[in-house]
C-alpha cells in the first residue's frame, strides 16, 4: 500500500483499521454466507448477512472518522464566513 506511506501515522492507522473492518466483512462473513446458502442453513445465512452488512457500514464509519478528524472548520474574523481547511499535523 504506497499510497499510505506518505499519509501521518494517526491517519495511515486508521484508515487500515477501517479498510481491515470492511474487508473482514466483505470478505470472511461472504465465505460464510457461502457455505451457509450451500449447506442449506438459512438462519446462518441470514445471521451472516447480517454481520457482513454491520461490519462493512462500522468499516465506512470508521474511515469517515478518521478523515473528519483532518477537516477544520473555522469562521473568518473578516468576513463571518465559514472557512474549511484540512489540519496541518
Amino acid at each position: 500500500m504506497l499510497w499510505a506511506r506518505k499519509l501521518p501515522r494517526d491517519l495511515r492507522s486508521g484508515l487500515l483499521a477501517a479498510l481491515a473492518v470492511y474487508l473482514g466483512g466483505a470478505l470472511l462473513t461472504e465465505a460464510l454466507n457461502g457455505w451457509a446458502h450451500a449447506n442449506g442453513h438459512s438462519t446462518v445465512l441470514m445471521l451472516g448477512t447480517i454481520v457482513e452488512e454491520g461490519l462493512e457500514m462500522s468499516g465506512r464509519l470508521v474511515a469517515l472518522a478518521v478523515l473528519c478528524r483532518y477537516v477544520v472548520l473555522e469562521q473568518d474574523p473578516a468576513s463571518g464566513r465559514a472557512l474549511v481547511r484540512l489540519r496541518d499535523d
